[in-house]
């Protein structure tokens, strides 16, 4: 995992993870011309790289996810989400 800024863990603590939300808590602290963009770029770039190694951990199985994921929403709008949900929890000792 990438070493986080100070100011990134702050950040989080007091609950700012969206850098639109950031902006105002980032001009108090560095003023306004410093906050202004820095953490957007910051944010963007983390994520760029937090995705890649997402992809390069656990590409070869989204396949997998992606196929297991569409076979449940069919089933769901098949029956409607009541019904599944009651099917999948229905055992022989239920009858």
């Amino acid at each position: 995992m990438p070493r986080r800024a100070p100011v990134d863990d702050r950040l989080s603590e007091i609950g700012l993870e969206n850098p639109d939300e950031a902006d105002q808590a980032l001009a108090a602290v560095f003023g306004p011309q410093a906050a202004t963009g820095a953490w957007h770029d910051h944010f963007r770039t983390w994520r760029k790289k937090r995705l890649h190694k997402i992809e390069r951990q656990y590409g070869d199985q989204l396949d997998e996810v992606a196929d297991f994921l569409a076979d449940f929403a069919a089933h769901i709008k098949a029956v409607g989400p009541k019904t599944y949900l009651e099917s999948m929890t229905h055992t022989n000792r239920d009858s």
